[in-house]
C-alpha cells in the first residue's frame, strides 16, 4: 500500500517534510479563524509574481487551473488567495509541483510528470512589486526523508536527521539564498518574501494518519525545524523577508484535531494530496503573509 503513495510523493515532492531580515521567529499568532482574517488587508498592489513548489501551487486543492498543466496550481493555493486579498492588479503564478531551486533559475523539469518548464525567474520583471516564493524542500531533503523515515524505520530516520540532513540543508540554504538574490536583481523595487512550510509532524507522539512511528516522527520533526532555520538564514543572507509558518501551524499538524496538512493514511481525496497543505492551511499561509505585508507598510 505504501508503494503507490511513495511514488506520488517522490514525483510531486513538496519541499517540506518540512522546513531576511528576521531570525526564525513567529511572524504572528494564528487568528481564531483563518477564513475571517483579523488583519487589515494591505494597500492595493500592482504586479505580484508567485514562485515555488507544490506548497505554493496547491496540488489536489480544488480547483486546479487548466492552464497550469502538470504544475497543478490551485486557485485556492496561498498565492491566489493573497493576490485577491491585496488587490493585485497583475497576478502571475508560475509555482509548480515538483519544483526545486534549479526549476526557478534554469527551468529543467517540473510538474508531477517531470514535464519541461521554463525558468520561473522569467516571470519576474523590473516592474514587479511583490514576489513570494516557497522553495527548498525539493533540493534533496524530502527525498532523503521519504527514504529514511517512511521506508527505513526509526534507526535510519534518526541517523538521517542527525547526519546527512545537515549536509543537505547546508547545500539547500546556499541554493535558496542564490535564488533570492537573483529574484531581487530582476526586480530591484519589489518586496521579496520567502515563505516557509506548514508543519507536518506533532511536537511529540504520532498517529495513524501520519503513517510514521513515534521515533521517526520525532526525527522528522527535527528536520522540519532545521529546514525552517535554514530558510530563515537564507532570507537573512539575501536581505529579504521570511515568513515562518512553524509557530502559526503549531497544533495544526497531521495529527491535530484541525489539521492544516494531510497525512499518508485516510487521505481526503478532495482536499490536497498526501503530506501537503489542505485548503485551510493555504488560507492560513495567505493570512500570515498578508500580516507581514501590512506590518511593512506601517
Amino acid at each position: 500500500m505504501l508503494r503507490p503513495v511513495l511514488a506520488v510523493l517522490a514525483l510531486v515532492v513538496l519541499g517540506a517534510c518540512t522546513t531576511g531580515s528576521p531570525e526564525p521567529e513567529p511572524t504572528a499568532e494564528p487568528s481564531a479563524s483563518v477564513s475571517s482574517p483579523s488583519t487589515t488587508p494591505p494597500a492595493s498592489s500592482g504586479r505580484y509574481v508567485a514562485l515555488g513548489d507544490s506548497y505554493a501551487s496547491g496540488p489536489g486543492i480544488p480547483t486546479i487551473t487548466p492552464e497550469s498543466g502538470f504544475c497543478l496550481r490551485s486557485d485556492h493555493a496561498y498565492p491566489a488567495l493573497l493576490a485577491e486579498r491585496i488587490g493585485a492588479s497583475d497576478f502571475v503564478d508560475v509555482s509548480c509541483a515538483g519544483a526545486g531551486t534549479q526549476s526557478v533559475t534554469t527551468g529543467v523539469n517540473g510538474g508531477i510528470a517531470g514535464s519541461a518548464t521554463p525558468p520561473q525567474l522569467d516571470a519576474v520583471t523590473p516592474d514587479t512589486e511583490l514576489v513570494t516564493i516557497t522553495i527548498g524542500g525539493n533540493d534533496g531533503i524530502l527525498e532523503g526523508l521519504l527514504t529514511a523515515c517512511v521506508r527505513g524505520g526509526d534507526a535510519a530516520c534518526s541517523s538521517y536527521a542527525d547526519g546527512t540532513a545537515t549536509d543537505v540543508l547546508r547545500s539547500t540554504g546556499a541554493a535558496v539564498a542564490d535564488v533570492l538574490r537573483q529574484v531581487a536583481s530582476r526586480a530591484p523595487e519589489a518586496q521579496v518574501v520567502l515563505v516557509g512550510y506548514l508543519g507536518l509532524t506533532p511536537e511529540s507522539g504520532t498517529c495513524e494518519t501520519l503513517g510514521l512511528s513515534a521515533g521517526s516522527a520525532a526525527a522528522a520533526h527535527r528536520i522540519e525545524d532545521e529546514l525552517d532555520t535554514t530558510l530563515a538564514s537564507s532570507a537573512r543572507t539575501a536581505d529579504v523577508d521570511y515568513v515562518s509558518m512553524r509557530a502559526a501551524s503549531a497544533g495544526h499538524d497531521v495529527c491535530a484535531d484541525e489539521p492544516w496538512v494531510n497525512g499518508i493514511n485516510g487521505l481526503d481525496q478532495t482536499d490536497g494530496i498526501a503530506l501537503h497543505p489542505k485548503r485551510v492551511g493555504m488560507e492560513a499561509v495567505a493570512e500570515q503573509v498578508a500580516r507581514r505585508l501590512t506590518a511593512r507598510r506601517r
